[in-house]
């Protein structure tokens, strides 16, 4: 079964990393033990997360739906090029007026930053 994970907490910031990824910051109150545990084995792993002002007690279907169809059938690098497109979309359109411009320095950028984990 897959581990799922459920407390209420408070969202204190929001920060854009220079990879482009964004840091989201929460405030809980007191976890178990179990709950420590679980949120311990989450840590570096790719989660997906919902929130909403009050409790949550099921994930509406088009949430739902998108949850489980994230990718669609596409290969990672199909995945990878079109999150690139919406960086560049939502971010970069001004500076680069092609996708084709932006796409290579993108590339180049990821690259490097992977080529520090090593």
């Amino acid at each position: 079964m897959d581990k799922i994970l459920s407390f209420s907490c408070v969202f204190d910031e929001f920060k854009t990393m220079r990879d482009w990824g964004n840091k989201l910051v929460f405030y809980t109150d007191i976890l178990s033990p179990e709950d420590i545990t679980t949120l311990i084995w989450f840590r570096q792993k790719q989660v997906f997360c919902v929130m909403g002002e009050n409790p949550i007690k099921e994930i509406p279907k088009n949430l739902e739906n998108k949850l489980n169809n994230t990718h669609e059938g596409k290969s990672p690098s199909q995945i990878l090029r079109n999150v690139i497109y919406k960086v560049w979309e939502n971010n970069f359109r001004t500076k680069y007026k092609q996708f084709e411009q932006y796409y290579p320095i993108a590339m180049e950028i990821l690259i490097e930053h992977m080529k520090t984990k090593i």
